[in-house]
This record gives C-alpha cells, structure tokens and sequence, in this order.
C-alpha cells in the first residue's frame, strides 16, 4: 500500500511537468495524471436522495462513479453547436470539462449549467487509397475533416475489428469523439483496414522499415496527399487513436511512424510496444469489459505502468457504469425527446432497468426486439450500441474525450 500511494505521489508530481510543456514524439515526457482500477460498487446503487445541486441543460442520477455523490450529464448538443463545459458551481465536479461527470457532495445549494459553443455539422472528405472503385468490396477508403488547413494537430481514428473508417464520422459516439476534436482545433482522419475481408489491422511491426505494415503504408500514402491538398505539412503533430482491434493499431501506428501520442480505448494493445515505445499514450477503459478477456483492464494498466517506469508520460482511466435516464436517447441523430422516453420506457417496463434506472442485465444478453416499439427499429444498433456505453461494456464511449484532448494537447509543444 505504501508503495501505491509513493506511485500516486509520483503521478500527481507528474501533472505540474505537463503543464509546463512536455515533450511528444519520439522524446520522454513526466508521467500523467493516474487513475486506478477501483473495487466495483454494489451492483444495485443506493436509493435517490435529495440534492443540493441545481443542474440546468442537464440531468443528475444517481452514480457508480467512484468517489462521486451523484452523475451529471449534458443534455445532448443542440443542433450547430457543441458542448463546450460546465459553469457555475465547478468546483463540485471531478471532471468539469466532460459532458458526464461525477459531482462531489455541495457544501451547500449549488447551481452548475452546461454550456455550448458554435460548430456546424460536417461531411467528412473522402478518398480511395487502392485506386479501386469506392463501391467495391476490397476498397481502402479515407476519411478526413479539417475546419481548416494546417490544425493544431491531426487524430488518426481507427476502428474496431470488421469496421471501417466511415463510422468515425456516423457512429453516435465516435461523431462526438470527432466534434469534440474539431472543437479543440484538431482535424480528424480515419481509414479502412487494408484487410476488407476480416476488416482488422496489420501486425507487422517493423522499426527500421515501419512500411512493411501494409496499414502504415496507407497512412503515410495519406499523409502525402493530405499534405499534397495544404491541409496539413510535414510538422503537423499527428496522434493516434482506436477503439478494440483499432487500440491496438494506434498503439503500434504511433511507435512505428513516432507520432506525438496514442490513445487505446477498451484494449492494452502488445506489451512488446508498451515495454519499448516513447511515445507518451493514454489507455481509456471500460469496468465491464471482461467477456472476452477478463485480464483487458489489468493489462492495460501494466503497458501504462510500463511507459510510466521509463518516464514516458502516461495516463490510465476507467470508466464505471451510467445511468439510462429518460432523455438520454437523444443523443442519437433522429431521436426526439419523446422518442427517447418511449424508449426507455420499454426498457423500464421490460425490467431490464433497477429502480436507478441502471441495467440490470449485460445488454449483451438482451434482445431488444420484444422491447423497443417498432417504430424504431431502424434505430436498433445505435440504441444497443449506447447501452453498451452505460453498462462500460466493450463499445466506444466519448466519456473520456476531452481528457484524451487535453492529453494531446500537452503534447503539442
């Protein structure tokens, strides 16, 4: 115990380094802020109980996040625009930068109101990278959006295993990822696998000829042309990012073409890399991710151990269960207020939720047909896909994006 509280130590040292501007790229930086895994909390939550806490342009429920009173949620982004932050009362927030965040307990009544900034909706650019049609089934396409040339970074998104680069854009939670990133001054770029027929990532891991990971090849084809078009040029800091298969790409894409950071999200990626890279990586996990690998989260915070013990800036973060209150489906394009309520309606009445409206079953094991209203049965995936995100099972969340931003951000120097 003593030895994890020196640790704790270090890291909370560490943050003071960063703000000062630590290195990116191929350079050792001070380690990152560090959050640890936690004992889960019962899996039925305490009763609601009256707050002191005026949330406006929100929702509080009660939470499961550890060391939190209550959770706070943004409603969804009003149409051209974009959650900026929380003001007012901030001080009772863990994370007032996040559209969730757990609240401490007020010292008296406090008022926090979620505040948005201006930002158009976007189509993303596309390309083919292997000169094939775009319709055909082995085409390597590109995606990208720069608000305009020469951002203060470029993330390369990359998906999940049998994904593509489109769904960085379509996705729920991955377009939130993405606006929140335009909103920071970053431009967004995703690809396809090179492999259309499994649809994952290329292991090949090659430091003298890092090319011979066909995907890496791809990305630095982009880059040409991206550089080609003036969007961005051979400075621009480049960061990697991926959920599942794809954490494990940007991972092995940030050591192999020495970007400026990486952020894995729901897989450790290879120890081999983690025990060697220099480059600065953040690790965001789910606390319910454990059916294909129950060791997922341990691992993950091993490979963040491993940079830290060389000095490579690091941070390690693990997301808890959230609450599925009435209004939470409109975060998904195409469903109203009314919509969502019907929605979770079905749920409640399927007693698939607890008296906190948390779920009681893994949406893994639920079909959903009996319980949705056909109505919106053409918006199955995206629901299910959202209840993976309030259970921390294995699926993107944006929970954590706008502390992976700013872990980009102090790598820009």
């Amino acid at each position: 115990m003593q030895n994890l509280l020196r640790r704790r130590e270090i890291f909370t040292l560490g943050v003071a380094a960063l703000a000062t501007g630590c290195g990116g790229g191929g350079s050792s930086g001070s380690a990152g802020p560090f959050e640890s895994p936690v004992t889960p909390p019962p899996t039925q939550p305490p009763a609601t109980t009256p707050s002191a806490l005026t949330v406006v342009n929100g929702v509080q429920t009660v939470t499961k996040t550890p060391g939190a009173t209550l959770d706070v949620f943004a409603n969804a982004d009003p149409t051209g625009q974009v959650f900026d932050k929380w003001a007012g009362s901030t001080a009772v927030l863990l994370n007032a930068s996040e559209r969730l965040s757990g609240t401490l307990a007020p010292t008296s009544n406090s008022s926090i109101t979620a505040t948005y900034k201006p930002l158009a909706q976007f189509i993303p650019q596309s390309a083919v990278l292997n000169g094939v049609s775009a319709s055909s089934a082995n085409a390597v396409n590109a995606y990208w959006y720069f608000s305009a040339p020469l951002p203060r970074g470029v993330i390369f998104r990359s998906h999940g295993a049998g994904g593509n680069g489109l769904t960085q854009f379509t996705k729920t939670e991955e377009l939130k990822f993405a606006r929140d990133a335009v909103a920071d001054g970053y431009a967004v770029v995703s690809l396809d696998s090179n492999d259309r027929v499994n649809k994952t990532w290329d292991g090949t891991v090659n430091q003298n000829n890092p090319t011979a990971n066909v995907d890496a090849a791809n990305i630095q084809a982009l880059i040409a042309l991206l550089t080609s078009q003036g969007l961005m040029s051979a400075m621009t800091p480049k960061f990697a990012s991926g959920h599942s298969a794809g954490a494990g790409n940007a991972l092995r894409i940030a050591y192999l073409l020495n970007w400026k950071a990486s952020h894995q999200h729901c897989v450790p990626g290879t120890t081999q890399i983690a025990n060697t890279t220099t480059v600065p990586g953040i690790w965001t996990m789910a606390q319910n991710d454990t059916r294909e690998d129950p060791k997922r989260n341990a691992d993950a915070l091993t490979n963040s151990n491993a940079l830290s013990a060389r000095g490579v800036a690091t941070t390690y973060i693990v997301v808890s269960p959230s609450a599925v209150y009435p209004s939470r489906f409109t975060q998904i394009v195409g469903l109203s207020a009314s919509d969502s309520t019907a929605i979770y309606t079905g749920l409640k009445t399927a007693n698939l939720l607890d008296a906190n409206d948390y779920q009681l079953t893994d949406p893994n094991d639920v079909n959903l047909t009996p319980v949705l209203p056909p109505t919106y049965s053409a918006f199955a995936k995206d629901i299910q896909d959202l209840l993976f995100v309030a259970y921390a099972a294995h699926q993107f969340s944006s929970a954590t994006s706008r502390r992976v931003l700013a872990f980009f951000g102090a790598r820009l120097a």
